[in-house]
């Protein structure tokens, strides 16, 4: 591609180290804040009432999402429904497995540069995503240990500005990210009344993100780049706390390590080559190594069973992205020199969860609950392929005995809050940036 010599002077004053690095830096804060907003849902779990799960002790609760401490409680397949009196007679395994799709649409209107003409542009996430695990409590509960797999966060997103009204300056954003989790855990009962628990965690990250150049854009140029990038590591660990001082409450602490990726792998761009008809933009291939670092997360909640059949519960949770992504430090990747620093200045997360589970029979359960969620990311830091608006949730779903399984499957609604971006706040990207989704779940309980 050739540019005529009117802009010579605006593009000579990056040169190609710096364009790159440039380029590289806010590519790599694109990837920490998908990461971070795919952990940025509501609950995002209809079969466990809305995600809710750090006091909560029952069969249907993931020990590798939430307290481990609870472990020690989950009861066994003839223990399940409060009528039963009868102590089991062995330790009891239990197999748990949930499937999930969620869809979710951003949507932002802005008015176009020049002419204010209002445009409507449009962002998809789809995220199909698992969690598995399996466990073992003891007779007399008094440990419990456990396995599983997990996504944490993970989805693609496409967006396409409407080629319609901004012809050859309609930009394109792909951004397919997760990172797939193994956790180990264990509970001990240290008294009747209370249990404390750990797991420890590994995982593969990656991304594969193609977006417009943003100093190509700002000149009016749209060239794309792409960056794809991996790393297997982010070691964490869980302790938590699950105390009980009577059948009808209890209350669950937890806390989870910060964990660290190291992303690897290349971005391919353009760079730009001086001739003397003007600048051609050439493939340029660079490898880099990014360290991201993914936030601690305090958890505490309560659970309450006012009547046999009926269990209520609430969690809050805190994650402090503030402190784990401060600033982004790109390197290169075999000499590890530093190429950039860029402040991310992301913002701290709270997530408030309430649900419940009612046992109609001894057949037949229903599961409920909403969440709400706050920001995680400042205005300017929005773009087309990255919107961060907060919002709640609402779901419901149906547990169904089948022999000795349950099969629970769940619906939920995800409802976005506006969010007004102005031209001061984000020079870039300003407008009016809505969201909503569902996400349908399926999960399979079993005894072993």
């Amino acid at each position: 591609m050739l540019i005529s010599s009117r802009r010579l002077t605006r593009l000579a004053k990056l040169s190609v180290s710096n364009a790159l690095t440039a380029l590289v830096a806010i590519c790599i804060i694109g990837t920490s804040k998908l990461q971070a907003q795919g952990i940025n849902y509501p609950g995002n779990n209809p079969t466990g009432t809305s995600g809710v799960g750090n006091a909560r002790t029952d069969a249907d609760n993931l020990f590798i999402r939430n307290n481990p401490a609870g472990m020690t409680e989950i009861p066994p397949d003839n223990e399940e429904l409060s009528t039963a009196t009868t102590p089991a007679s062995k330790g009891s395994w239990r197999l748990l497995l949930e499937l999930q799709e969620i869809f979710y649409r951003f949507r932002r209107d802005f008015p176009q540069p020049v002419t204010m003409q209002a445009i409507t542009s449009r962002a998809t996430i789809i995220n199909p995503s698992v969690a598995g695990e399996i466990t073992f409590t003891s007779r007399d509960h008094k440990y419990a240990f456990g396995v599983g797999a997990y996504q944490i966060f993970g989805f693609q997103s496409k967006f396409k500005e409407p080629v319609a009204q901004l012809g050859a300056q309609a930009q394109f954003f792909d951004t397919k990210t997760a990172a797939d989790d193994v956790a180990v855990g264990g509970a001990v009962r240290v008294h009747k009344t209370l249990s404390v628990g750990g797991t420890f965690s590994a995982g593969r990250a990656f991304l594969d993100s193609k977006r417009p150049i943003p100093q190509l854009t700002a000149l009016g140029i749209v060239q794309q780049s792409r960056l794809n990038v991996a790393d297997i590591g982010g070691l964490g660990g869980a302790v938590g706390i699950n105390y009980r001082p009577s059948p009808k409450f209890g209350i669950g602490l937890n806390y989870k390590s910060s964990r660290q990726f190291e992303l690897h792998g290349v971005l391919q761009a353009v760079q730009p080559v001086f001739t003397s008809g003007g600048i051609r933009f050439e493939p340029s291939t660079a490898n880099v190594l990014v360290s991201i670092k993914l936030p601690a997360i305090a958890e505490s909640g309560i659970q309450l069973r006012p009547t046999k059949q009926l269990l209520l519960a609430a969690d809050f949770r805190f994650y402090n992205y503030s402190s784990a992504l401060k600033t982004l430090a790109v390197r290169e990747r075999q000499s590890g020199s530093l190429l950039s620093t860029q402040p991310i200045d992301a913002e701290d997360v709270r997530l408030f969860i309430f649900g419940g589970v009612y046992s109609v029979n001894e057949k037949t359960k229903l599961h409920f609950g909403s969440s709400y969620i706050t920001n995680g990311f400042p205005a300017g830091a929005l773009n087309p392929g990255l919107v961060n608006t907060g919002g709640s949730e609402i779901n419901l779903a149906l547990g169904k005995r089948l022999a000795n399984r349950w099969a629970n499957i769940g619906l939920t609604g995800v409802f976005g809050r506006e969010r007004i971006v102005t031209p001061t706040q984000n020079q870039s990207f300003p407008g009016k940036y809505r969201s909503k989704g569902f996400i349908f779940s399926l999960g399979i309980r079993s005894k072993l």
